[in-house]
């Protein structure tokens, strides 16, 4: 834990390199950190399912459970202010431990909600951006944690990376229970921090 700890406090670099420039639009939002966090792993992660019905694939699996509490431990006391999730039982079940360690109330949010059949890379990418900008907006002090879906920080973080939309899925992918640091600056410049990072 210590050494994930470690890397979430490196600096925030630049996402934006020569010939790869942002590929999605992103809003004017108070300037401060974000913490995008896909939900721990659900029965609906596995490849057989694991052997459960339908009605249950949106709940964690025993490992996925203890993924959250530690994703709770690791990010208690990082100056969470507010803590935001989409409305699957998977994200609330993996938000809920870090706003009780935080202290904070969870918010449940639409927009965090899953992909559509028809949205696009890029509609998720300016949906999840959208997200953010609303809830720093709504709590513009201290460190937002937002809980959601693997595709779409891929489709945002690869949107900031300046990854094609047809290639962000297999490249900016997060693991499941992790963590993927945001910076908005005093200038509103949107910046990709460490990507990625499991307790």
């Amino acid at each position: 834990m210590r050494r994930a700890v470690g890397i979430l406090a490196i600096a925030l670099a630049s996402c934006v390199k020569a010939g790869a420039p942002p590929r999605v639009a992103l809003p004017a939002a108070a300037p401060g950190r974000i913490l995008l966090v896909r939900h721990a792993e659900s029965w609906k992660n596995l490849p057989d399912h694991g052997g459960k019905p339908s009605d249950q694939l949106d709940d964690l699996t025993p490992k996925g459970a203890g993924e959250a509490v530690a994703l709770g431990a690791m990010l208690g006391g990082r100056g969470i202010t507010a803590v935001a999730s989409s409305p699957a039982q998977r994200a609330r079940k993996t938000a809920q431990p870090i706003a009780d360690s935080a202290r904070v109330s969870l918010v449940v949010d639409d927009a965090l909600a899953l992909p559509g059949l028809l949205e696009t890379t890029e509609q998720m990418a300016t949906r999840l951006a959208n997200a953010i900008a609303s809830h720093r907006k709504a709590a513009p002090e201290g460190v937002l944690v937002v809980v959601t879906h693997g595709d779409l920080i891929a489709a945002f973080v690869g949107g900031i990376a300046g990854t094609p939309a047809r290639k962000r899925e297999r490249k900016n992918m997060p693991p499941v229970g992790s963590v993927t640091e945001i910076g908005i600056d005093a200038e509103g410049r949107w910046t990709l921090g460490a990507t990625g990072v499991v307790p």
